[in-house]
């Protein structure tokens, strides 16, 4: 409590506080305020501060008490409210045929959303096993397709060779003045 000047404006403040605390349980009992923990009690709940909502600490007890000449009626009041904010709520009764009705409904409900949910694993587990068996193919033969790349440019290599030995057995024969017995050359093909 800040300091006052005088007992008036001390008593002016106490009734502030007091319409204040008032009002929030008020506001509570009819659902507002519910993340604010209200004290229940009038001890607990003189010496409650909350910034946010104007709530100063009262820091006498006796005129926070239900039995003060002037406040005394406003006290009273307050706890009534605090003792409705203690009691439980009541729940909405409901019938156990109803209850049990819903609760068959809802079990239908998730068993179809479970079944549904399998299915889709099924569908998905299917296709997963199938992109699978394609990568493997895939791989299978791109290592065919190296390895017959490489078979390839070894034969090439081989030609390639056969090719400059010839045409230097040519160059030769032809600059030594010798006719060419090669009439024919075989690169190692199928012939027809």
């Amino acid at each position: 409590m800040t300091d006052k000047k005088n007992n008036q404006e001390k008593e002016q403040w106490l009734e502030n506080q007091i319409a204040i605390r008032i009002s929030i349980a008020q506001e509570k009992l009819v659902g507002k305020h519910n993340a604010i923990a209200v004290p229940t009690s009038l001890r607990t709940n003189r010496v409650w501060e909350d910034e946010g909502l104007g709530v100063e600490k009262i820091g006498s007890p006796t005129s926070f008490t239900s039995t003060h000449e002037t406040h005394g009626k406003s006290i009273k009041r307050l706890n009534t409210l605090l003792i409705k904010l203690k009691e439980p709520t009541k729940r909405n009764y409901k019938p156990l045929r109803e209850t049990v009705e819903n609760l068959k409904n809802e079990n239908i409900e998730l068993n179809d959303r479970l079944t549904k949910t399998a299915n889709q694993f099924i569908a998905w587990q299917s296709e997963l096993d199938e992109m699978r068996d394609m990568l493997q193919i895939t791989q299978s033969s791109e290592q065919g397709l190296i390895e017959s790349k490489r078979e390839q440019t070894e034969e090439l290599k081989e030609k390639e060779e056969i090719i400059k030995n010839l045409r230097k057995e040519l160059v030769d024969l032809r600059n030594s003045g010798r006719k060419s017995n090669i009439t024919e050359v075989d690169f190692g093909g199928d012939k027809q």
